[in-house]
C-alpha cells in the first residue's frame, strides 16, 4: 500500500479515537462527531492524488484492498486469509494480490462493513455468514475458528444467461452431447450434476433450468439464491440458518416437505448436500418427473455412493438394498461436469441401465440413439 494512503488512514483513524473520546454534549454527539469526521477526512485528502483519495475512501466506506478485484468482473472467486493474504481466481488461474489492508483493524472494520450489508454480523453465537451480496456468493468465518483471522470467500455469480446453445459455442461439450442433454430434459426423467469444486455445476443447472417450458410450475429449492428462472409460474425457496437457535433453522428437507403442497410439475435443488436426499428422492417417487439438482461427486460411481450415504442419514432404519432400488426407480442420468487446466467441461452424461447385486450398471450416452426409453 502506498506510504502516504497508509499515513492518511492512520490520520483518520486517529481523528475518529479522538472524536469518539472528546466531551461532547449528549444531545449532539452523534451529529458533532459526524460533522468533525467528514471534515478532517477533507483536510486528509484534499493532499492526495485522485488515485491515493479513491484507495483512502475505498478503505473507510468500502472493500479497502479489494475494491478494484470486486469490480473486475473477469475473477471467479476472491479469498482473504489474512490482512496480507489475498488471492483471486482469473481464467482459470490463481494470483496473488499486490495489495493488502492496512492492518488488522483495517481488515476487521472490513468484515463489519460486510456483515452489515448482509444485516448481520459475526461473534462466537453466530460464527458463519453464507449470503449472497452483490453479484458475490459471500462465505465467512468468524475469526476465532480460522486461526486468529475471519477467512472469507467471495465467488461471483456471472449475470450472463446461460443456455446449453452457448455452452456449445465454448466448446463445453459436443454437438451430439448437448442434442443428448436436449432431448434428456424433454425426457420424462430425473437428473443430477455432479462436479468437484468450480467445475461448473450451477451453471450447468442454469442453462438446462433455460430450457424447460415455460408452461410447467418449477419449484426451485437453494442455500443460496443463485439459479433464476423466467416464468412467473415457478417458486424460488430459500433455507434460513438461525444461529442463535438452530432448532428453527429452515433448511432443504423442511423445504421439501412444504414443496410438495404447492403443486410443483417439477422440482429443482441448488445442491443436495444432507438428509433431505432421502426426502427428495421420495418425493420423485410419487410423480414430479423431470426433477434435477447437483451433488458434491468427481464420479458417476462417486455421486451414486455420495447420494447413498445421504439418504442412510435420513433413513437409517433402511437397508442398502431399499435405498438402492429407490435411487433406482428414481433417478436416471447422472451429468458429470469438470474443471481440468482451467477450462470447464462435459465429461460425460451417464444413464443407470440397472441395479444388480454388486451395485448400479451406468452406460455411458453420446448420443440420442444410445438412450433407452
Amino acid at each position: 500500500m502506498d506510504l502516504a494512503v497508509k499515513k492518511a488512514l492512520m490520520n483518520y483513524r486517529q481523528k475518529k479515537i479522538d472524536c469518539l473520546n472528546a466531551k461532547l454534549d449528549l444531545d449532539s454527539v452523534q451529529e458533532n462527531i459526524e460533522t468533525q469526521l467528514k471534515n478532517s477526512l477533507d483536510q486528509i485528502l484534499k493532499d492526495l492524488s485522485t488515485q491515493q483519495q479513491e484507495r483512502v475512501l475505498a478503505e473507510i466506506q468500502q472493500w479497502g484492498a479489494i475494491q478494484s478485484l470486486s469490480e473486475d468482473r473477469m475473477i471467479n472467486e476472491i479469498i482473504i486469509t489474512s490482512p496480507s493474504d489475498i488471492y483471486y481466481e482469473k481464467n482459470g488461474c490463481w494470483f496473488r494480490h499486490a495489495d493488502s489492508f492496512l492492518d488488522l483493524e483495517s481488515y476487521d472494520q472490513f468484515v463489519e462493513r460486510l456483515a452489515q450489508q448482509c444485516c448481520s454480523h459475526l461473534c462466537f453465537e453466530r460464527p458463519f455468514i453464507e449470503q449472497k451480496l452483490n453479484q458475490f456468493r459471500l462465505t465467512v468465518v468468524f475469526k476465532h475458528l480460522g486461526h486468529g483471522h475471519h477467512q472469507i470467500s467471495l465467488r461471483q455469480q456471472t449475470e450472463s444467461e446461460w443456455s446449453l446453445d452457448k455452452l456449445q459455442d465454448l466448446n463445453w461439450a459436443s454437438p451430439s452431447e448437448i442434442q443428448v442433454l436436449k432431448k434428456i430434459i424433454h425426457h420424462p426423467s430425473n437428473w443430477i450434476v455432479v462436479g468437484g469444486t468450480s467445475s461448473g455445476k450451477t451453471t450447468v443447472l442454469q442453462a438446462l433450468l433455460d430450457q424447460i417450458p415455460h408452461d410447467q410450475r418449477l419449484v426451485v429449492l437453494e442455500d443460496t439464491a443463485e439459479l433464476k428462472s423466467k416464468s412467473g409460474l415457478n417458486t424460488h425457496l430459500l433455507t434460513h440458518y438461525n444461529s442463535a437457535d438452530p432448532q428453527k433453522s429452515v433448511t432443504l428437507k423442511d423445504l421439501l416437505i412444504r414443496t410438495l403442497r404447492l403443486r410443483p410439475d417439477r422440482i429443482v435443488v441448488g445442491e443436495i448436500r444432507g438428509d433431505e436426499a432421502t426426502q427428495l428422492l421420495l418425493a420423485l417417487a410419487t410423480g414430479h418427473v423431470g426433477s434435477f439438482g447437483s451433488l458434491h461427486a468427481r464420479t458417476a460411481q462417486e455421486a451414486l455412493l455420495r447420494l447413498e450415504m445421504l439418504i442412510q442419514m435420513g433413513a437409517p432404519q433402511w437397508t442398502s438394498h431399499t435405498i438402492r432400488q429407490l435411487i433406482r426407480q428414481t433417478l436416471h442420468y447422472i451429468i458429470v461436469v469438470k474443471k481440468e487446466n482451467g477450462r470447464r467441461q462435459l465429461d460425460g452424461i451417464y444413464q443407470i441401465s440397472s441395479l444388480e447385486n454388486n451395485g448400479f450398471c451406468l452406460e455411458k450416452i453420446e448420443n440420442e440413439s444410445e438412450i433407452k426409453t
